[in-house]
């Protein structure tokens, strides 16, 4: 199993001209050749 974090800009609908940190995490089976990403405004 690989994985890997990415924090990204994420624009704020709420507050214009505003972003919020959001994370995207891969994970990768390479035994199996599953891949599932998953996505997270924040983990605060």
């Amino acid at each position: 199993m690989q994985a890997d974090e990415t924090p990204i800009k994420v624009l704020d609908k709420n507050k214009k001209g505003t972003t919020h940190r959001g994370y995207y995490w891969v994970y990768h089976d390479f035994e199996n050749g599953l891949v599932l990403y998953e996505y997270d405004w924040s983990v605060y």
